[in-house]
């Protein structure tokens, strides 16, 4: 849950919710440094919510909607949030 107190961290994952993409393509996006969303992309790695695809120098990431679906799921369930 640490993971997605970052504003940050949910900006990447609406943008990866649209498409895959590059590192360096997040970081002009949301206006990072590359080293900012390698470190962001790392933890959301770590917790299985985003994958990753090497291909030549570039590393793509895509977000991993069924891991996201299994976090609402869990937050709906813990807090009673039923109607949301």
């Amino acid at each position: 849950m640490k993971v997605l107190g970052d504003k940050s961290k949910l900006n990447i994952i609406k943008l990866l919710n649209k498409s895959e993409m590059y590192g360096t393509e997040i970081a002009e996006k949301l206006n990072l440094t590359t080293a900012t969303v390698s470190h962001h992309m790392s933890q959301l790695s770590v917790v299985g919510l985003v994958t990753l695809d090497r291909s030549d120098t570039k590393v793509y990431y895509k977000l991993n909607k069924k891991r996201l679906k299994e976090v609402v799921l869990y937050l709906k369930n813990e807090f009673n949030l039923s109607g949301c």
